[in-house]
């Protein structure tokens, strides 16, 4: 007795952690119990319906062989319908869901983004489809530099660059544009598409500046004298200092 009065008390001591513990024996006992009478209930059902089916099938007077095949036949009926009655349950949510994320930019600023950013990358309106990436730029033009920055208060090239990535299309990067240019997988210029990253070499030896490439040789960047700002890699400054452009 006295020993099993100390097992008892052991469990209780350990069953508060700091996930909440073992639980206690009395709700493991009633877990079990409503776990079995459920299951009982279940196989209740089952029979009562076997039975109650092949009744009805010897009043139709079909053969037993013949019963297993019915049997099976109307299981799978009545899966297909509760299966279908949930898909088309879900059907006006994902209808919702898919207006929700329409309307999270109205028509009418989209349409000022696309007319605004064909203009400043000198291509038709119908090329500005990435409405989220020129959302994001748009909100950023202008922004002053600042040496490390990541905010509106002042950003530099590289944290200019692992912001619109992540916000943009969810990939993260960090640390110096050195260490991104070593990081990427290199591509040459005829390859580069929207997103891609390029970096300078600025009077200096190493990789000194980057930018994020969008179209028609445009490129966006956190200009030390101009903060976030959009150039041509066909300028003949940054067409002498271009180093790489590379894809994560």
């Amino acid at each position: 007795m006295i020993a099993l009065t100390h097992s008892v008390s052991s469990i209780n001591d350990h069953s508060v952690g700091c996930d909440g513990g073992a639980q206690k024996p009395e709700n493991t006992f009633k877990h079990v119990r409503i776990a079995r009478t459920v299951w009982q209930r279940i196989t209740y059902v089952l029979l009562t319906f076997s039975a109650m089916f092949n009744y009805t099938l010897g009043l139709l007077q079909i053969k037993p062989e013949k019963r297993l095949i019915y049997f099976y036949a109307l299981i799978f009926f009545l899966a297909s319908c509760i299966f279908s009655c949930r898909s088309s349950k879900n059907l006006p949510n994902e209808k919702k869901e898919t207006k929700e994320t329409k309307s999270n930019i109205p028509s009418s600023k989209e349409n000022k983004i696309k007319t605004r950013f064909a203009h400043l990358l000198e291509v038709d309106e119908n090329k500005i489809r990435n409405i989220k990436l020129y959302v994001f730029i748009n909100d950023w033009l202008g922004v002053p530099y600042k040496y490390s920055g990541k905010s509106k208060q002042g950003v530099d090239c590289s944290g200019f660059s692992s912001l619109l990535l992540q916000d943009v299309y969810g990939k993260k990067i960090s640390g110096s544009t050195e260490n991104i240019s070593n990081a990427i997988n290199d591509i040459s210029m005829s390859n580069l598409k929207e997103g891609d990253l390029i970096f300078f070499k600025i009077e200096s030896k190493k990789p000194s500046h980057m930018g994020i490439y969008l179209m028609n040789n445009k490129f966006v960047h956190a200009s030390v004298k101009l903060g976030v700002t959009i150039n041509d890699l066909n300028e003949k400054y940054y067409k002498k200092y271009f180093y790489k452009a590379g894809r994560l």
